[in-house]
């Protein structure tokens, strides 16, 4: 009968349980970071609501998830595009006493239910532009497009409208 030659090299077991080890480690660091972003994701809750057109000017909320919001955690984007071509792109977060907030033309105002400082069901937002210091109803058909985007601090998502 033929021998086997039996002289098999490989890592020896010092290295091998270093390279376990090691892999171990990677692993569990990886599962632990895929958790972690995937719980902190889910500790924001949805922002769930709609704005319906009220009429020309005015828009109407419906608030769901919150109940009901602190202003200071709001920020009302809109976008959209003139008859003309001109195009808009605003921004509201800075909310003063009166609930308005402006940029140089623009100015958007909250008609809450309560005077609390909060939004919620049935608060009324309303846009206006400023010509030389005099406030005129922004006329949502005025335009071709139009996109009011609303966002809540600690809440995921958006309540979106087209206009």
């Amino acid at each position: 009968m033929d021998r086997i030659n039996r002289s098999v090299e490989g890592v020896s077991p010092v290295i091998a349980t270093i390279l376990l080890v090691a892999i171990t480690v990677v692993l569990a660091a990886t599962l632990y970071s895929m958790l972690d972003t995937f719980s902190a994701d889910e500790s924001e809750s949805p922002l769930i609501g709609n704005l319906s057109r009220r009429d020309i000017r005015t828009l109407s909320l419906g608030l769901t998830t919150p109940s009901s919001a602190s202003l200071e955690d709001v920020t009302v984007s809109l976008l959209g595009t003139y008859h003309d071509g001109e195009t808009i792109d605003l921004r509201f977060e800075d909310w003063d006493e009166e609930n308005t907030a402006h940029d140089d033309k623009y100015e958007a105002v909250w008609y809450l239910l309560h005077n609390d400082k909060e939004i919620g069901s049935g608060s009324r937002l309303r846009f206006y532009r400023i010509e030389d210091g005099t406030l005129s109803n922004m006329n949502f058909d005025e335009f071709r497009d139009l996109e009011v985007i609303m966002r809540i601090e600690n809440y995921s998502g958006m309540i979106t409208r087209e206009l």
